[in-house]
């Protein structure tokens, strides 16, 4: 396969897999909240969309140099197919807005932002949705198959579902892919999180809350399709549609399952024999810009 083919495969492929992925289950600061701080649905069809559907309060985590780039691109595309969205940072910015957690910006404090994120939400919001479901400024979430994937899943259980990493001991669900928290399991958390040293805020984030989930008795959800396709995906799309190239980084070989089979050109422009066709995340996406 030359270059130029390829390259005209894989544009081909990405548009419709977006496609797909868009429109495949529609057609089937601690204290009281500033208004202006969260974004609703606003749509014709909301309050009917709703009563057939779980409540998702959507919390995305950014900070103050992406708002007018990555972060926007969010607020502008998927965020608002969230029945609330609420976008966490350091500091608060009233304009975008932001609730700022206080905390530098730094990766050893992703850990204390996600746990004073959910300490905010179980303050203010525990009672007005299902589920919640956290995403980073690069993560592209398709909510309707999220809708979907969900809907037959009980938010009185203490679980949770994403993109399932698997060390020796335990299972965890990548934080860069976003992961979907039950009401259950985030009011455990809150509540009893300073019982177990499990549950400290040091450490990776994502394995973080993996650590505190099992100390606290919840469930590392199987999140799978019925083809048994993983619907959320730690890494970006590209990667699910090019294969294995020369550059590609041998840990990242070494969590993409699908390239253990044989790479043929039927593999690297897999679409949906790689992916699931409900697929929910993405995560580490390039198009940081609005476009």
């Amino acid at each position: 396969m030359t270059a130029s083919v390829r390259g005209a495969a894989l544009g081909l492929t990405v548009v419709l897999l977006t496609y797909n992925l868009k429109l495949h289950w529609r057609n089937n600061e601690e204290g009281r909240p500033n208004k202006h701080s969260v974004v609703y649905r606003h749509d014709a069809d909301h309050t009917q969309h709703r009563r057939r559907s779980p409540r998702i309060l959507c919390w995305v985590l950014t900070q103050p140099k992406n708002l007018k780039n990555r972060t926007t691109a969010v607020k502008e595309t998927w965020a608002s197919e969230c029945d609330t969205t609420l976008f966490f940072s350091s500091l608060t910015d009233s304009t975008f807005p932001t609730i700022g957690l206080g905390f530098e910006e730094k990766r050893r404090n992703l850990i204390k932002k996600t746990m004073g994120a959910l300490r905010y939400i179980f303050k203010h919001y525990i009672h007005k949705a299902d589920w919640f479901l956290k995403a980073d400024d690069d993560t592209y979430v398709v909510v309707d198959n999220v809708r979907h994937f969900l809907k037959e899943k009980n938010p009185d259980e203490p679980v949770y579902y994403g993109s399932k990493f698997r060390l020796e001991d335990f299972t965890y669900h990548s934080g860069g892919a976003g992961y979907v928290m039950s009401r259950e399991l985030l009011k455990n958390i809150v509540l009893h999180s300073n019982q177990t040293q499990e549950c400290e805020e040091k450490g990776a984030e994502d394995r973080r809350i993996g650590m505190c989930v099992k100390a606290l008795g919840g469930v590392t959800g199987n999140s799978t399709d019925h083809n048994n396709q993983e619907v959320f995906h730690w890494s970006s799309a590209e990667y699910f549609m090019t294969g294995q190239t020369d550059t590609t980084p041998s840990w990242v070989r070494m969590r993409q399952t699908f390239w253990k089979q044989e790479q043929t050109e039927a593999v690297i422009l897999c679409g949906d024999v790689c992916v699931s066709v409900i697929s929910t995340a993405l995560n580490r996406n390039k198009n940081r810009q609005r476009q």
